[in-house]
């Protein structure tokens, strides 16, 4: 016995048109999946964001002078875009559109006197539906000048101060610490000593315009051969 259904024609009218929807919505989703979230954007990825380590020997830093600040502006994209982020708050993919763009990296730059100074900028550009992914190594852009005596130095003087100037400020320093500078002007530094026969005696001398190269720390020292500073090569 065979078994026959019959539609009318309403029904099959209904299972057509429900057939056609089924489907126009799986090419709509096929076609979805195979695009770009956006059709004329692209990403940013600054996952490799490093400071370029000062030239001379181990120099400790403070954690937050390394902190970098990101500024993205747009050089041909309409509407202009213009993005800034703290340090504890850059995207680990930027969703920007296709186009070129200019990148600033820096630290806190009001701290110029205090602390080494890292800034970098660079253009890059964004390609609909692509990720760049940038490497950004940030130098540091100013100087520093930093004091270290020898061992026993205080058994020889009872007191001692240390100056360094760029002719606009004047800084003084102690053992161990350093004093940051533009790499403008000359810089010239001061030793005065107090030995243990209570005498008295300055030694001067100059880092100068020539010798100054950004993004170095020039460590100065006392030697007891000549009696006097000397500064260590970078």
């Amino acid at each position: 016995m065979t078994l026959k259904i019959k539609y009318k024609h309403t029904d099959m009218k209904r299972i057509w048109l429900y057939t056609i929807c089924l489907g126009l919505v799986g090419l709509f989703a096929c076609q979805q999946e195979d695009l770009p979230s956006v059709g004329e954007t692209g990403f940013l990825s600054l996952e490799n964001m490093t400071v370029e380590m000062a030239n001379t020997e181990s120099i400790s830093t403070r954690a937050e002078e390394n902190e970098l600040y990101v500024e993205i502006s747009s050089q041909d994209v309409t509407p202009e875009v213009t993005l800034k982020y703290n340090p504890d708050s850059i995207p680990s993919k930027i969703e920007l559109g296709a186009g070129r763009y200019a990148l600033k990296i820096y630290n806190d730059t009001t701290l110029l006197d205090e602390i080494p100074v890292f800034y970098k900028d660079t253009i890059f550009d964004i390609e609909a539906g692509k990720v760049n992914y940038l490497s950004v190594e940030v130098p540091m852009i100013n100087i520093g000048v930093r004091l270290a005596l020898p061992e026993g130095f205080s058994n020889w003087f009872k007191t001692y101060s240390f100056n360094v100037s760029d002719g606009n400020r004047s800084v003084s320093i102690a053992n161990g610490e350093t004093a940051y500078f533009s790499i403008d002007q000359e810089i010239s530094y001061t030793l005065s000593v107090t030995n243990t026969d209570n005498e008295q005696k300055t030694d001067s001398k100059a880092i100068t315009k020539d010798q100054i190269a950004a993004g170095t720390i020039y460590v100065i020292t006392y030697d007891y051969a000549t009696k006097a500073l000397r500064l260590l090569e970078p």
